[in-house]
């Protein structure tokens, strides 16, 4: 009985704790180097093959207020991507083009 009261005071606490809190913060002023840099540090850690360095962050950036959210076009060689930044420069990549689709086989 003891151990079980124990648990649900820290599950409680743990809840309460949480409140009232933002758990994203907002950040529509990072300016261009906090975009560049968080996208080619993630070609660094993530693709170290192809390196930040030979990434083209373009210049298409913008801020979504709802999402919280940084988006930009960044261009390798090879393919081209659509990032998703948040706040703290986690990056998310998706591709631009999936490529040609092929035909529906009958």
């Amino acid at each position: 009985m003891r151990v079980s009261t124990s648990i649900l005071a820290l599950l409680t606490l743990s809840t309460v704790a949480g409140c009232g809190k933002d758990p994203l913060e907002s950040c529509p002023d990072v300016g261009r180097a906090f975009i560049e840099t968080s996208v080619r540090t993630y070609f660094d850690r993530t693709y170290p093959a192809i390196g930040g360095t030979s990434v083209n962050v373009l210049s298409d950036e913008h801020y979504d207020a709802t999402a919280k959210m940084w988006t930009v076009s960044a261009n390798t060689p090879e393919k081209d991507y659509f990032a998703l930044i948040s706040c703290d420069g986690h990056v998310e990549l998706s591709r631009k083009k999936l490529g040609p689709s092929e035909a529906p086989k009958s």
